[in-house]
């Protein structure tokens, strides 16, 4: 009897993946463990691997699919063994309509319907106009598919629930010309979902400063000279985890997660890092950053790094953050920005280039470096004052970098 290879649950959370690459086709021999096929849930790529020694007899998803967890994927066994007879000839493969995005044709002023013209109650259409809504973009919930009054008002006020989804206007489309599409992957529609969710259910506000790092970066230096192996030296990221680690244990409540009407107060400090890959971005989670010393807390970083770029990051890496910073300094081109809070924690911290600027020290001018600073914060749970004093703690940390990152 042929065996089932089944969509496998990676994760606590993981209810279906899509199938991006099969590495084997129907007729190739697999051994037990052989990576046999890439799936991607939303958040990470997996390769997984075969249950067993054989033939792939019938691949039941094609690439592209979308499973739910535990449905089967694929037969395997040995040339001649019986598959189900109730298995369809063709195999399952990726709907047309989830796998590129929804655009309508820009070829008049109102989208053709099935029906030949888009459905809306006379009310919608006056409401729209006056909202300055277009309609062709809006899903109808009325009977038929007809737009409503609601269905307007709801999108007025929330124009991105569905992200990803929503094509252009028509008119807009029509002046584009030609023009080329991108799917949208799973990693992709995560972010996107997951940054709509964020800005529309947090009232955020963003602190900028500009930090006197001028002792942190001559430490850095003086702590990597004698390191001949460039992948273990400290980075700025890595000193910045320790101090806010150190900085977070003076201000619990910027660690805090919303949950309903209650404040939460985790006693774990889990500092998540923004990382940057070629399909997206990704946050793996450094856990108990306040009990790991700076070199620790590099080599995990490395590790996460590496897992991240190779595609094996497990849900244990990226679960269970309670504050995260996001480091755009590197690229030498941003100052200050506005990082969205990664929901559910309740503030995040964007870095901005450490540049040697013109400063004022004991009432003189001197060349001092300084880099910029960007802590975004939810209202519901954190003041302003709060938050300045927050900033302040950091700054004070990053003034007197040795105490920060070597006392207890």
């Amino acid at each position: 009897m042929a065996t089932e290879m089944v969509m496998p649950k990676l994760g606590l959370s993981m209810t279906k993946a899509t199938i991006t690459e099969w590495f084997k086709h129907e007729g190739d021999r697999v051994a037990k463990n052989d990576d046999t096929l890439e799936i991607e849930t939303e958040k990470l790529t997996y390769p997984v691997p075969a249950p067993t020694d054989g033939v792939i007899l019938k691949v039941v998803a094609e690439t592209g699919t979308t499973v739910p967890v535990g449905e089967i994927i694929a037969y395997i066994g040995e040339p001649g063994e019986q598959i189900p007879a109730s298995l369809s000839a063709r195999p399952l493969q990726a709907d047309p309509q989830s796998a590129a995005p929804a655009v309508k044709p820009p070829d008049g002023a109102e989208t053709p319907t099935e029906s030949g013209r888009i459905k809306i109650a006379p009310a919608a259409k006056v409401l729209a106009q006056k909202l300055n809504v277009d309609w062709s973009v809006v899903t109808g919930t009325g009977p038929g598919g007809r737009i409503t009054k609601e269905d307007i008002e709801a999108f007025h006020q929330n124009p991105v629930s569905s992200p990803g989804v929503v094509a252009p206007s028509v008119a807009h489309q029509a002046q584009l010309g030609a023009f080329d599409t991108i799917n949208f992957t799973e990693m992709r529609k995560a972010i996107a979902t997951k940054m709509t969710e964020s800005w529309s259910t947090a009232p955020m506000v963003t602190n900028h400063v500009k930090a006197d790092v001028e002792d942190l970066i001559e430490l850095r230096h003086r702590l990597n000279a004698d390191l001949s192996d460039d992948q273990l030296k400290l980075t700025l990221t890595d000193l910045l985890v320790k101090i806010l680690a150190k900085a977070i244990k003076r201000m619990p409540i910027v660690n805090a997660t919303v949950s309903g009407d209650v404040i939460m107060l985790p006693e774990s400090i889990n500092i998540g890092v923004a990382m940057a890959l070629d399909q997206g971005l990704i946050v793996p989670v450094v856990h108990d950053a306040d009990k790991k010393d700076v070199f620790a807390i590099s080599k995990e970083i490395r590790a996460l790094s590496e897992k991240a770029n190779k595609g094996s990051l497990a849900e244990e890496d990226i679960t269970g953050g309670t504050f995260t910073v996001t480091n755009l300094g590197s690229y030498g081109s941003v100052d200050f920005f506005t990082p969205i809070i990664n929901q559910p924690e309740s503030a995040i911290l964007g870095v901005g280039a450490a540049r040697k600027e013109p400063a004022i020290v004991d009432g003189a001018i001197t060349g001092r470096w300084l880099m910029g600073l960007s802590l975004t914060y939810d209202h519901r749970v954190i003041d302003g004052a709060p938050a300045a004093k927050f900033m302040a703690v950091i700054l004070d940390l990053l003034r007197n970098p040795a105490r920060a990152l070597f006392e207890p």
